[in-house]
């Protein structure tokens, strides 16, 4: 397996981004996401393999119905599926994944509480504020302070590439490039990043991946393939 590895986490976290490693996997690249272009053997295959990169049961690997929501999830005692964007734990041994494709994985690490979180954001999510929220439950359940944070923002969709309609544009302050009345580019890692600045998280504990998903094939990208598109996991555990 292709992984990029953030550099922003210690020893004892794991974490990073599947690539789509087009070379060994020909189709539509390495996905952990079922459409009309990977059938279900080969994605129980491929979520296989990403267990055993991992040296986890399939069992430890938490996964959620992600829909664009706020909803942030605690999964110390309850590892069901539900429809949820954003997940928190603190026990050793279990994955967070975040499925992406365009799409902002923030991937979170409490260096004093021994916590991580993983949130799914998109621009509905990134309206909404979910890594605020992600922060906030953080600190109500597990004593959390955002300048004890390392944060890791994922490749996505970038604001040279990423159009949007004078709707989605209206909604931001900031991100937000004019190409003409009724097309605009959105920087939706930028405007992530300076959420968690104002929510306390400190500057120098923030890595932002300059990749684009739109622009370099090494990933999936759902505005260039269409349904087409593989999903990759930006993902993150505790070491047992």
């Amino acid at each position: 397996m292709k992984i990029l590895k953030p550099q922003i986490f210690p020893d004892n976290i794991i974490s990073g981004v599947t690539l789509r490693d087009i070379v060994n996997y020909p189709n539509i690249g390495f996905s952990l996401y079922q459409n009309e272009n990977i059938d279900e053997n080969e994605l129980k295959a491929n979520k296989q393999l990403f267990s055993n990169y991992l040296e986890v049961p399939l069992e430890s690997i938490l996964t959620q119905k992600q829909t664009h929501s706020d909803i942030v999830e605690i999964k110390d005692n309850d590892h069901n599926y539900y429809e949820a964007d954003a997940m928190i734990i603190s026990k050793s041994g279990f994955v967070l994944n975040i499925s992406i494709a365009d799409c902002v994985g923030v991937l979170f690490y409490d260096l004093i509480n021994n916590v991580i979180a993983a949130t799914h954001s998109g621009w509905r999510g990134t309206y909404k504020n979910i890594v605020e929220k992600t922060i906030l439950t953080m600190f109500y359940e597990y004593g959390t302070l955002p300048e004890n944070l390392l944060v890791y923002i994922s490749p996505a969709a970038c604001g040279e590439d990423y159009e949007v309609g004078k709707d989605v544009a209206n909604l931001f302050a900031i991100g937000i490039t004019k190409i003409n009345d009724t097309k605009f580019l959105l920087d939706n890692k930028f405007i992530i990043y300076n959420q968690l600045i104002k929510a306390g998280v400190r500057q120098h504990n923030i890595e932002i991946s300059n990749f684009c998903t739109i622009a370099d094939n090494r990933f999936h990208s759902y505005r260039r393939d269409k349904d087409k598109s593989g999903r990759m996991s930006a993902f993150i555990m505790i070491k047992n």
